[in-house]
């Protein structure tokens, strides 16, 4: 038998080693074929991508909720001051609004008397 690179070669290691690297390359095309299956497979991708996406959102506004949770707890009158100000803010742009509607009225003929009254004057 000849040799190459130093090492024997003879049929009985050649069909070994055939045999070695064909089991090989199958597992190898086995893991590719694998995973271009899932890359193929949007709808679990996407699906697995939706639970994580949910999950940090849930976590996240659990601590939210705790942050907020301990500053009330810590700074009552703070916050309590905080709610009335919304409150107020509310009240005001109701108010507002009610005082805008019954200004503006709600008819075109009204509306046309209207503008032509405030132009000259009533």
């Amino acid at each position: 038998m000849s040799s190459k690179n130093g090492t024997k070669i003879g049929t009985d290691n050649l069909v070994g080693d055939l045999g070695g690297d064909i089991a090989e390359t199958r597992e190898i095309l086995g893991d590719q074929a694998e995973a271009l299956a899932e890359k193929a497979d949007v709808k679990t991708r996407t699906r697995d991508a939706v639970r994580a996406a949910a999950v940090q959102t849930r976590e996240g506004g659990q601590q939210a909720v705790e942050r907020v949770d301990g500053s009330v707890r810590r700074h009552p009158a703070w916050w309590a001051s905080f709610g009335a100000g919304v409150v107020a803010a509310a009240a005001a742009a109701g108010a507002l609004r009610w005082r805008q509607a019954r200004r503006t009225p709600r008819s075109r003929a009204a509306r046309a008397w209207h503008g032509v009254t405030d132009r000259f004057g009533r």
